[in-house]
C-alpha cells in the first residue's frame, strides 16, 4: 500500500501569462505534479481530518508555467523524512525542497510546524 507522501491544495491564483484567476483543481494539481493514485491527501483549505501533515510535501497551484514533475529521489526523501524520529519540518522547507514560490497567503496559512 503507497501512504501519502503530499498534501494537494488545490485552489485559485493569478496567471502570470494574462493576469486572470484561474482555479486549480486536484486532478490539475495531481497531472501537473506526476503523482502517483494513493500518494497523496487534499487539503480544501480546512486541513486534513485525522492526519498529521507535518512532514509531508505541501503542493500549491502556481501562478507560472513552472510545475515539474515530482521525481523518484524526492519521493525517496519525503519518505526519509517520515521515518525519521525528527518531528517539525516546516511547510515552508518542503515547498522550498521543490522550488516552488510561497506567497504570504500561504505562508500565514500554513506556518511552521512545530
Amino acid at each position: 500500500m503507497i501512504r501519502p507522501l503530499f498534501v494537494v491544495h488545490p485552489g485559485r491564483v493569478i496567471s502570470r501569462n494574462d493576469g486572470d484567476k484561474h482555479y486549480v483543481g486536484v486532478a490539475q494539481l495531481v497531472e501537473l505534479y506526476g503523482l502517483r493514485r494513493g500518494e497523496y491527501i487534499v487539503d480544501h483549505g480546512d486541513g486534513v481530518r485525522g492526519a498529521d501533515t507535518t512532514k509531508l510535501n505541501h503542493l500549491f497551484p502556481m501562478s507560472g508555467p513552472d510545475y515539474r514533475p515530482v521525481t523518484d529521489r524526492e519521493r525517496e526523501s519525503v519518505v526519509a523524512a517520515l521515518d525519521s524520529p525528527l518531528r517539525g519540518r516546516s511547510v515552508l522547507t518542503a515547498l522550498a525542497f521543490f522550488d516552488h514560490e510561497v506567497t504570504p497567503q500561504q505562508e500565514g496559512q500554513h506556518g511552521s510546524a512545530g
